[in-house]
């Protein structure tokens, strides 16, 4: 699953978008919630959140900007969801970027600021 994840990041940031979207498509296909979800521990990122902000780039990419956009709302709703910090820093900064590419000025600047968390929100306490 990370595999096929990180490959697609990869052809992404080459300008292959259509084998992209298969590989990050085929890592969302093997995401297992009860297997996978610690990866957020380990690796610094919930691998379901990762693979749809990317998956919603590649579809920009590709000339999908509605399918886009809701493959970052999923992935928004998943972060809330998990309520990880960082999850929704990068889902909000996606959707930042998503609507950038969109030339929706309000929207950009609304989800940048939103990215940035408050001191409160970002405070750790451990046990």
């Amino acid at each position: 699953m990370e595999a096929y994840c990180v490959l697609g990041i990869t052809l992404c940031h080459l300008g292959e978008f259509g084998a992209a979207q298969t590989h990050l498509a085929q890592s969302l296909t093997l995401y297992d919630a009860q297997r996978h979800r610690p990866h957020e521990f380990f690796y610094g990122r919930e691998p379901e959140v990762f693979g749809l902000w990317n998956a919603a780039l590649v579809r920009w990419q590709l000339g999908y900007p509605d399918q886009a956009l809701q493959q970052n709302a999923a992935a928004l709703t998943l972060a809330q969801e998990l309520s990880s910090p960082l999850c929704l820093a990068g889902a909000r900064s996606y959707a930042a970027l998503l609507h950038q590419l969109r030339r929706d000025r309000p929207l950009t600047q609304e989800w940048a600021e939103a990215a940035i968390p408050s001191r409160a929100s970002t405070e750790f306490h451990w046990a």
